[in-house]
């Protein structure tokens, strides 16, 4: 009995190292497999980490554009506000004035536009004292002795009135009325006619 325990250990003791042996080889294959496969898994983990990149990406490009949506309406609505704020600046420039009212109803601008129109009326009829004795024509006519220009200056300095006078003739960029170019253009033919 002793040698059949005996025999028994020996074959548990080998069948032991059997298996020890098997196990080292199925480690060393499943390193060796492991090694040869990694860049498999290694790209398993890759492909999940590149989806959720994309993913990031994605949600990404749909704020981008969505802001850039936002900034268009908003240049649009810049543009638009620009060109009516150049056109408004284009139509000053050459002088249109569009006019603003501010009243309540039609009826009420139109009354008021009927006694600012009186009101003209009533004043062409006037001389300027508040009479209506001579009309317009009484009344332009003082207008024009009221707006007479008289030139006066000593003998000795006829010359120089004369240059002075040349000068402001030929000068286009002085704003001198039409009445006043006439009556230096008079002058200057009394001032010829004397020498």
């Amino acid at each position: 009995m002793e040698i059949l325990l005996f025999l028994l250990s020996i074959a548990a003791i080998a069948w032991a190292i059997q298996l020890n042996i098997r196990l080292r080889a199925a480690t060393e294959t499943l390193k060796d497999l492991t090694a040869r496969y990694q860049p498999a898994m290694d790209i398993d983990r890759h492909v999940l980490n590149g989806e959720k990149q994309v993913r990031a990406l994605l949600e990404e490009r749909q704020q981008i554009n969505a802001e850039i949506a936002s900034a268009k309406t908003g240049l649009m609505r810049l543009n638009e506000e620009l060109a009516l704020a150049s056109d408004a600046a284009f139509l000053v420039e050459i002088g249109y004035y569009e006019p603003r009212y501010e009243f309540e109803d039609i009826p009420s601008y139109e009354a008021e536009l009927t006694r600012i129109r009186d009101k003209q009326k009533t004043m062409l009829r006037e001389d300027g004292t508040g009479s209506n004795k001579g009309g317009a024509a009484t009344y332009h006519q003082e207008q024009m002795r009221r707006n007479q220009l008289t030139i006066t200056y000593p003998e000795g300095d006829a010359q120089q009135l004369h240059q002075a006078l040349l000068l402001l003739k030929r000068s286009r960029c002085l704003n001198i009325s039409a009445f006043c170019r006439e009556a230096i253009a008079e002058m200057l033919e009394r001032l010829e006619a004397v020498k």
